[in-house]
């Protein structure tokens, strides 16, 4: 029913390799995974996107958070403060789970905490963790990724700090 110039574009929070070898069969030509941004879309359709866009910051960009709570300070520090404690009872989390040897878990955290950071903004912690979780569900041990692991918990520390003294800063 469709020219065969027309593309299908799947949205999907679904990261997993074989989720997306099922989209691909399934006719999707290109995949986004949520959340995604602009210059990703603008890529998929095949529009250059604006050189004004910054790809993969390490750091959070917490001016548009402030715009998507509209000024409204205390919704923001709430946002911001869910972010801090959700991520550190995370980290928490991964070492038990380290400790009790239970990839499945494990993966489980690693998958919140890969959404939580690309929502944020993160893409590099974000990719990180995607890439963790994919060596699980391949069948990695966790003696194999506890390396990779470990630097992803320390950038993950210093992400926190960063935010809390950026969040500090723009109370006074």
């Amino acid at each position: 029913k469709y020219p065969t110039s027309t593309r299908f574009i799947a949205l999907t929070a679904h990261v997993l390799p074989e989720e997306k070898e099922n989209l691909v069969k399934d006719g999707f030509d290109h995949i986004l995974t949520k959340p995604f941004h602009e210059h990703e879309l603008m890529s998929v359709l095949g529009i250059a996107a604006p050189s004004r866009i910054i790809e993969d910051q390490d750091q959070p960009d917490l001016t548009l958070l402030r715009k998507m709570t509209m000024g409204d300070e205390s919704l923001f520090q709430s946002i911001v403060t869910q972010f801090i404690d959700e991520t550190i009872d995370d980290q928490r989390l991964i070492k038990e789970r380290i400790a009790q040897d239970d990839a499945a878990g494990l993966r489980e955290i690693v998958h919140k905490m890969a959404g939580r950071f690309a929502q944020l903004g993160v893409a590099p912690i974000a990719h990180s963790l995607r890439s963790l979780e994919e060596q699980l569900v391949a069948g990695k041990k966790i003696s194999e990724v506890t390396g990779e692991l470990t630097k992803v918990t320390k950038k993950v520390s210093d992400l926190i700090l960063h935010i809390r003294l950026v969040t500090i800063e723009q109370l006074n």
